[in-house]
């Protein structure tokens, strides 16, 4: 296991991943990151406010083709 750093584009904050053996993220240490849903809090409630919102979201985390809570630091 390894653990690595990256920034992460939606709440612009260095993030934590621990990655296992084969490349798999195992856990993301992040204060946005909801452990027992997988969502990322700041996508969450962006979902929840109006269109404008949400496509500036999108934008912000260059992700216009999903509307996904998920946190992108899984991948």
């Amino acid at each position: 296991m390894s653990i690595t750093t990256v920034r992460c584009p939606i709440n612009d904050t260095v993030v934590s991943r621990i990655v296992d053996f084969e490349g798999g993220v195992a856990r993301v240490i992040c204060p946005s990151f909801d452990a027992a849903t997988g969502e990322c809090r700041v996508k969450r409630r962006a979902l929840e406010g109006g269109r404008l919102s949400q496509l500036l979201e999108r934008v912000a985390d260059r992700t216009l083709d999903t509307r996904s809570p998920l946190c992108a630091m899984l991948h």
